[in-house]
C-alpha cells in the first residue's frame, strides 16, 4: 500500500477529527472502541497498521493491547525477542507527549541495517514507524500508540509528527473517559438506558451529544439554542450533580473533557407524597417538621426517605439539597416559612 503524502492540511480537519474521537465515547461499544478510534485516526495521518497500547508507565509493562490491521502473532514475536532492542519505543517511553520516527533516531539507511528492521520489520511490512506515548505520572498510567506504513518510499512527515503529538492526550481521554462510562453502563443498565450523555469541556461547552440528551434539554429548556449548557445544568461541573426542574444532571470527570448525563427525575419513581418530602427535608427541615406539616408521623418520613434515597441513588441530606434546590417548588407542598 503506497502513501503520496497528499493529505489535507487544513486545521480544521483535525479539529473535526478530534470532535469524531469524543463523539465516539457516545457511539462506540466498549469491547473494540480502541479500534474503531484508531481506524478514525487515518483521516488525518494515512497509516497502513497501528497498535494502542495501555499499561503502567514506570515499569514500560502494557496490561493490554488494540491491534488495527496488525497480527497478534507479530505482536508477540515482537514482545519475546524484539521490545527490548527498540530504539524508537525506547525515546516514545523516554519522552512523554514528543513523537518520533525511525529516522529521528538513527538515519533510515542505518536502520534498514538493523537487525530489528532486517529479522522484524521487513518481513512484517513496517517499514515506517510514528510513535507516541501519553503519560499520567500521578496515576501511573500510561498509553502508547504506533502507527505504521508498509511503502518504504513513504515517510512520515514533519506535519504528521505534529498532529500525532496534537491527538495523542485527546484519544488518551476519550479512553479514560469510555472506560468510565463502561463502568456506568454495567453498573446501572436500567438508569443508563432511561438517560441521554453528552461530552462537555471544562467551560460547560457541547464536544459530543446524543440524540436523548438533546431531546431532555430542549424539553426542560425550550429557548435553549446551545453550544453551552444552560447554568442551571453547568452546575454539575462544579458539584458533580445538578436538578434543573424535572431534569437530573451526573457527571463523569476526565481530563479536560467530561461525560454529562441527563435524566428525567420522572424515571426515579418518586410518588406525590415522596416528592414533598424530599423538598422539605432538602430545604433544612428535621423529619419532625417535615411529618408535621405534611400530618403524618416521623416514622412515615423516615421510610419515605429512604425510599427517596434509594430510588436517587443518593446517600445524604446534600446530595438531596443539590437535587432539590429552594426554588423548585414540590406540587402542593407549603410555600410558607416555618
Amino acid at each position: 500500500m503506497a502513501f503520496t503524502g497528499d493529505i489535507e492540511t487544513a486545521g480544521g480537519a483535525v479539529n473535526a477529527l478530534i470532535a469524531h474521537i469524543y463523539a465516539g465515547v457516545l457511539e462506540l461499544p466498549f469491547a473494540d472502541f480502541k479500534e474503531r478510534t484508531l481506524a478514525r485516526v487515518r483521516t488525518a495521518i494515512a497509516f497502513t497498521s497501528g497498535v494502542w497500547a495501555s499499561g503502567a508507565y514506570s515499569s514500560n509493562t502494557m496490561h493490554s493491547v488494540s491491534l488495527l490491521n496488525h497480527q497478534p502473532e507479530m505482536l508477540m514475536d515482537y514482545v519475546a525477542h524484539w521490545q527490548d532492542r527498540d530504539f524508537v519505543r525506547a525515546a516514545v517511553v523516554a519522552a512523554p507527549g514528543k513523537a518520533f520516527r525511525n529516522e529521528d533516531i538513527v538515519p533510515l539507511a542505518d536502520f534498514r541495517q538493523s537487525a530489528i528492521y532486517l529479522q522484524f520489520c521487513r518481513p512484517a511490512g513496517l517499514e515506517h514507524a510514528l510513535g507516541v506515548v501519553d503519560a499520567d505520572l500521578a496515576r501511573d498510567l500510561g498509553e502508547l500508540l504506533f502507527l505504521f506504513r508498509d511503502d518504504p518510499d513513504a515517510p512520515f512527515t514533519d506535519e504528521e509528527v505534529a498532529r500525532l503529538e496534537l491527538l495523542s492526550p485527546h484519544l488518551t481521554t476519550a479512553w479514560r473517559q469510555r472506560q468510565a462510562l463502561h463502568r456506568y453502563e454495567t453498573g446501572n443498565p436500567a438508569e443508563f438506558g432511561a438517560s441521554g450523555q453528552a461530552v462537555i469541556d471544562d467551560q460547560g461547552l457541547l464536544c459530543a451529544v446524543e440524540a436523548r440528551f438533546s431531546e431532555l434539554l430542549r424539553a426542560a429548556f425550550p429557548h435553549w439554542t446551545g453550544p453551552r449548557l444552560p447554568p442551571d445544568a453547568a452546575r454539575a461541573l462544579r458539584d458533580g450533580v445538578a436538578r434543573a426542574g424535572r431534569l437530573e444532571f451526573r457527571l463523569i470527570r476526565g481530563e479536560g473533557r467530561h461525560v454529562l448525563s441527563a435524566r428525567r427525575l420522572g424515571d426515579d419513581g418518586l410518588t406525590s407524597a415522596e416528592s414533598k418530602v424530599a423538598h422539605l427535608f432538602a430545604g433544612g427541615r428535621s423529619n419532625r417538621d417535615v411529618a408535621a406539616e405534611l400530618g403524618v408521623s416521623p416514622a412515615t418520613v423516615r421510610n419515605q426517605l429512604a425510599s427517596i434515597y434509594r430510588k436517587l441513588d443518593i446517600h445524604s441530606k446534600t446530595e438531596l439539597a443539590r437535587l432539590f434546590p429552594p426554588d423548585a417548588k414540590a406540587p402542593g407542598a407549603s410555600s410558607g416559612e416555618d
